[in-house]
C-alpha cells in the first residue's frame, strides 16, 4: 500500500501558481492539500514540475508537461525513462507549435515511478529535488541542473554572484529544463533507483520550498508521525519563511 500528502500553493507573493503536481491519474494546480491511499497492484506515478519564470507561459508549461507525460504513461508505459525524452519532447514542440503563447516556455520535473514490485525510479531535469528521509536522516538524490549550482560546486563565487549569474538570460539558457521549441533538444535527465521500505518517506518538491528549507529543516518536518503532518510542517515552515515563490511537495511512504 502507498500513502501519499501532496500540496501546491501559489506562496505569499503570486496570483499565479507555476507549479503543478501530478498524483496517479490526475494533474493539480490549483492551490490545496491532497492525500490518499493507493494499491500497489501497478505501476504509480508522482511529480512536481515547476514552470521557469522570466520565460512565457510557465504556468501553462508546467500543467502541459505533466499532462503529457500523463498521456504518455498511457500511450506507452514500458518506455524505460531515457527513452521517454524523444516523445516527451516532441509533445512539448507540437504543443507550442499548436499555442504560440507556449513558444520558449520552459519547465523543471521531478517524477518517481513507482513499480508493482514497489522499486522506485526516480528522475528529474532543473532544480525541483527528490529526497529519501530515513529515521537516520535525510539524503538528496537530485543535483540542481543549472548554471549557477554548477558554478557553486568549484566553491570560487559567492552566494551574491550566484543568485546574479541565476537572474541573467545566459544563466537561464544554460539550465537543463524542458523547452518548448522546435530549436532544443530534449534535456538530460538525472537517475537515481532505490526501495522504500516502511518507515521511510519519498519527497519531491519545488524550489519553492528549498529555496526557504534547508536539508536539515525538511529532515526536522519529516520527523514526525504521519505523512500529512509531516507535509503541513513543511508547507507551514515555508510560509513562516516568507514563501516568496511557488511552493510544492508530494510525500510518498510505503505502508
Amino acid at each position: 500500500m502507498i500513502n501519499y500528502a501532496a500540496f501546491t500553493h501559489t506562496g505569499k507573493h503570486h496570483r499565479q501558481n507555476q507549479d503543478a503536481i501530478f498524483l496517479p491519474g490526475i494533474v493539480q494546480q490549483k492551490a490545496g492539500f491532497w492525500e490518499g491511499q493507493f494499491n500497489l497492484d501497478a505501476p504509480l506515478r508522482f511529480a512536481v514540475a515547476d514552470g521557469v519564470g522570466g520565460l512565457p507561459s510557465a504556468a501553462t508549461a508546467s500543467r502541459i508537461l505533466l499532462q503529457e507525460l500523463m498521456v504518455l504513461d498511457t500511450a506507452q508505459p514500458d518506455l524505460l525513462p531515457r527513452q521517454r525524452l524523444f516523445p516527451l519532447h516532441h509533445r512539448l514542440v507540437k504543443s507550442c507549435q499548436s499555442q504560440r503563447a507556449l513558444q520558449n516556455a520552459g519547465s523543471t520535473l521531478v517524477t518517481a515511478e513507482i513499480a508493482a514490485d514497489g522499486q522506485i525510479g526516480l528522475w528529474h531535469v532543473g532544480d525541483s529535488r527528490g529526497y529519501h528521509y530515513k529515521p537516520q536522516g535525510l539524503r538528496r538524490l537530485t543535483d540542481d541542473h543549472t548554471l549557477a549550482y554548477c558554478l557553486s560546486r568549484s566553491g570560487s563565487h559567492s552566494q551574491i554572484q550566484l543568485d546574479a549569474v541565476a537572474k541573467t538570460r545566459m544563466g537561464q539558457a544554460l539550465d537543463n529544463l524542458f523547452i518548448y521549441s522546435p530549436e532544443a533538444e530534449e534535456p538530460f535527465i538525472g537517475l537515481q533507483r532505490l526501495q522504500l521500505l516502511p518507515g521511510e518517506t519519498l519527497l519531491l518538491v519545488s524550489d519553492g520550498v528549498t529555496s526557504h528549507l534547508s536539508d536539515d529543516a525538511l529532515a526536522v518536518c519529516l520527523s514526525g508521525n504521519g505523512l500529512a503532518a509531516n507535509v503541513q510542517r513543511i508547507f507551514d515552515a515555508v510560509m513562516a519563511q516568507g514563501a516568496e515563490d511557488n511552493l510544492s511537495a508530494v510525500a510518498i511512504a510505503i505502508m
